[in-house]
């Protein structure tokens, strides 16, 4: 299966996990972290849930409300402000809805809102895109 978007931004042995885990703790403790330091972490806990559901990165048709529920458990774990959301018309063929989430967190002293769907990537199969 071809991607059109490329959604791969870390690889394991890229992870910081002291860095992550100082986030980790500034976020359960309601802590202002960076604007730069709250998109790297979302974009590692996407990476960490894709692995989780397919380790060969390849297809994550019919996965957001797995998806969701691993990302829900971990940001409730650390007591983390996570808002679980559903479309609820038709967004594709053969795609009657989907299922994202809402996280809330402290970047730079205010409440800032982060839309995180790990597996967005399943509506850009290169054979199902238009070039358009």
């Amino acid at each position: 299966m071809k991607y059109i978007l490329d959604f791969i931004p870390y690889q394991e042995d890229n992870m910081d996990v002291e860095y992550y885990a100082e986030i980790e703790n500034k976020i359960a403790n309601n802590q202002s972290i960076s604007e730069n330091d709250a998109e790297n972490f979302l974009r590692t806990i996407n990476y960490i849930i894709r692995k989780k559901i397919n380790p060969e990165l390849d297809n994550f048709e019919n996965t957001c409300d797995l998806a969701q529920s691993i990302l829900g458990h971990y940001l409730n774990s650390i007591n983390c402000k996570v808002a679980h959301c559903s479309t609820q018309n038709v967004i594709a063929p053969k795609v009657a809805g989907h299922n994202f989430s809402i996280v809330t967190l402290n970047v730079e002293g205010e409440e800032k809102d982060y839309l995180v769907d790990p597996t967005y990537i399943q509506f850009f199969i290169q054979e199902t895109c238009n070039e358009s």
